[in-house]
């Protein structure tokens, strides 16, 4: 009878102990869930506003770029060029629409942003450099492109996340390159992946592209120029070169040192055109343009004549490979310098590189996609 009682005792103690635990992992639960919870309507409001406010500087800047369309919409029917205080007077509407899209969706801010520095750019080349009173109304066709880009992104409103994104809402954004990120702390920081403003801009950037091609085809050497100087990099128009099936080098440079201009010299691919050649022997041809990869500019047509050709080298894609045999510059304006080249040379120079050429230019797009992540 004793050993009955025993065992029933053992029982109601371990049934105890069971209810004890059973509630404790409740009590945990429940924390859990109710933290969850309260961690997701945190994130839910949060987001609802700043989407919310994003819309609210989106309408605006959309009202900024009509009064823009109004005004220049049909000024270049009428002109070729236009006084250079109109530049002026379009850099300031320019600059106040960056202002504005600071906080408005990241693609307006990256389309502004490019589009003011390629006015200032360009007014400060036509200024500075070329002592010009008027600019060609190419400012004005590239300004316009831009706009009715900007008027489509903030005519759209970004979609709210799912539930099951909210729970992946936020994300670590690394600072530095990995090389400084091994011997500093506090070189990353969280934050939310739908709430996009600001400028993030890269030159692979989607919307960097599309303004590129259009400038590429206004044919227009000083503009694509400025663009150049505004990117600061030679992939945009590589990626136009890659998508017209051409390879030329984007970035030529020396192969020795030059004691005739006491340095390296680097040219860079700042715009190329392609023509039918109109005569008894009809052919294709296409005229790369170039200038110095440095924000001054360098070549004046003295130089020209100095550059050791037979040395060059391209700089992006094969840096031992020497250039197209028979490639001469010739000297457009101060600062920019151009070779023309037949069609079915640069279709032989172009097959034997084009595929390694999309290999590099899919390399950097995953090395700016890591960058940004």
């Amino acid at each position: 009878m004793s050993d009955e009682v025993s065992v029933i005792e053992t029982l109601a103690s371990l049934a105890q102990q069971i209810r004890t635990i059973i509630g404790v992992i409740g009590v945990l639960l429940g924390s859990s869930i109710g933290a969850f919870a309260i961690s997701r309507r945190v994130k839910d409001n949060f987001i609802r506003d700043a989407l919310d406010q994003i819309e609210e500087h989106d309408r605006h800047v959309h009202a900024n770029a009509i009064r823009i369309l109004e005004r220049y919409g049909k000024i270049g029917d009428n002109v070729i060029v236009i006084p250079i205080e109109d530049g002026e007077t379009l850099l300031q509407e320019c600059n106040s629409l960056l202002n504005e899209s600071l906080n408005a969706s990241s693609r307006v801010a990256n389309l502004a942003f490019l589009l003011k520095w390629l006015v200032q750019k360009t007014l400060r080349l036509h200024r500075h450099y070329y002592n010009s009173t008027k600019i060609s109304v190419n400012i004005l066709s590239i300004t316009l492109h831009a706009i009715d880009r900007i008027l489509l992104f903030t005519s759209r409103r970004a979609a709210y996340p799912s539930f099951i994104n909210l729970l992946f809402a936020t994300k670590r954004v690394r600072l530095y390159n990995p090389q400084i990120r091994q011997f500093v702390t506090h070189h990353w920081f969280k934050t939310f992946r739908f709430v996009n403003i600001g400028v993030h801009f890269s030159p692979l950037y989607a919307e960097a592209v599309s303004l590129q091609n259009e400038v590429n085809s206004l044919r227009d050497p000083v503009l694509s120029l400025a663009f150049y100087r505004v990117v600061q990099s030679p992939l945009t128009i590589s990626v136009i070169l890659a998508l017209n099936n051409i390879y030329f080098p984007p970035i030529i440079q020396s192969g020795r040192f030059d004691t005739k201009l006491n340095d390296y010299w680097h040219l860079a691919l700042v715009a190329f055109h392609i023509d039918h050649q109109i005569g008894s022997d009809s052919k294709k041809i296409v005229t790369f343009y170039y200038s110095t990869d440095r924000e001054g500019l360098g070549i004046a047509e003295q130089t020209v004549a100095a550059l050791k050709l037979e040395d060059a080298r391209d700089g992006f894609l094969v840096k031992t490979d020497s250039i197209l045999s028979g490639v001469k510059f010739r000297f457009e304006r101060q600062g920019i310098i151009s070779t023309r080249v037949e069609w079915e040379n640069l279709q032989q120079y172009t097959k034997i590189r084009i595929r390694k050429f999309r290999k590099r230019l899919r390399k950097e797009k995953r090395r700016v996609r890591r960058e940004s992540a």
